[in-house]
């Protein structure tokens, strides 16, 4: 059963990774991020979710993939997105974007393939 639920989760985080990328490939650019405020605001609530999201996940699931995915951090992020996010750097949150998320998607699709 719990499983089925990690399933269930990690399929939200990934369609959550899709739309993160997607808008990091029509931003195109960190300048075009950091002057666009619609960027500005969906690629952190996308960050936001997924660390949210990450909560939920079971102990095992986190566990047997920490060396993959740092996900004290995904969950750090979230916090940060939701309430420091006017004290967060710009470049931090499309670091993330750009480096992070491409891994936990790819991730994700494994998991789902797998599972």
């Amino acid at each position: 059963m719990k499983g089925n639920i990690d399933k269930q989760i990690i399929e939200k985080i990934y369609n959550y990774c899709i739309d993160t990328c997607n808008l990091v490939e029509e931003a195109g650019s960190y300048e075009i991020y950091e002057s666009k405020i619609s960027y500005g605001y969906s690629i952190p609530f996308a960050l936001q979710q997924i660390g949210e999201l990450v909560k939920y996940l079971s102990d095992g699931l986190l566990n047997s993939s920490s060396d993959i995915i740092p996900w004290k951090e995904v969950r750090d992020m979230r916090h940060m997105c939701a309430h420091k996010y006017d004290d967060m750097d710009p470049r931090k949150i499309w670091d993330s974007a750009t480096d992070g998320i491409p891994i936990l998607k790819s991730f994700c699709e494994t998991y789902l393939k797998e599972n």
